[in-house]
């Protein structure tokens, strides 16, 4: 929260305060390596923010994960994907992609975010090595 306190020389004053949101970009990896090892073995979407309202009419802070393969088919759907990296530290919620029985290989994915302040369609690709 941020707080205005203005005074002026007669000695009238007044403050306002306003709760200041900052939602950082958020960063996608282009590889996993789905090895057991503990590094890199989910994708975790860096800076994502989770507090998801389900009450919310609004729906704020939802967001909606797919991945493709390169045909174009489906192998992976979320809504209010949870599984995110947060000053170098991963939080793998009940909602994450290891690339299970799928192949090695380039997928593509789209990934839809509506937060308290904007609302991003982010595309990319991601890479599975085992």
């Amino acid at each position: 929260m941020v707080t205005f306190h203005v005074e002026t020389q007669g000695g009238c004053s007044d403050e306002v305060s306003h709760w200041v949101i900052i939602e950082d970009d958020l960063e996608f990896p282009n590889v996993i390596t789905p090895n057991g090892d503990g590094l890199n073995d989910v994708f975790a979407i860096k800076n994502l923010n989770t507090n998801i309202n389900l009450e919310d009419p609004d729906k704020y802070r939802s967001n909606n994960l797919y991945i493709y393969d390169r045909w174009g088919k489906l192998v992976y759907q979320a809504d209010n994907y949870d599984t995110y990296m947060k000053d170098d530290q991963l939080f793998t919620g009940s909602k994450y992609f290891d690339g299970k029985d799928l192949s090695d290989g380039v997928y593509y994915f789209t990934f839809y975010y509506k937060g308290k302040i904007k609302i991003t369609n982010y595309h990319g690709t991601i890479t599975i090595i085992r």
